[in-house]
């Protein structure tokens, strides 16, 4: 079985993939609610046992949208972390 274009070994760094034309719309299309990301990035840290100082590496972070809140948390008691987030499409990385 051979791998999606989007993912083929054979790719080359920042060629297009085909969530690049989806990036600009793609958060509104999805519709997560601030709440909705909040959750899920409080249920990730949670099940990664991620303590203070630690790395969180998230692959396919799309546009951020969930990854902005392992950050985005004065009042969590997992703070502070370094938070990596990457993505195979420079469009959604972009927004």
């Amino acid at each position: 079985m051979n791998p999606p274009s989007a993912v083929s070994p054979t790719a080359k760094p920042g060629s297009p993939t085909p969530f690049d034309p989806q990036a600009r719309d793609f958060d509104r299309r999805v519709v997560l609610t601030e709440a909705d990301c909040r959750a899920i990035a409080t249920a990730v840290l949670a099940l990664a046992g991620v303590r203070p100082g630690e790395r969180l590496l998230e692959i396919g972070a799309g546009t951020g949208t969930i990854g902005r809140w392992f950050l985005d948390r004065p009042d969590h008691p997992i703070r502070p972390i370094t938070y990596i987030g990457l993505d195979l499409s420079r469009g959604m990385l972009e927004v």
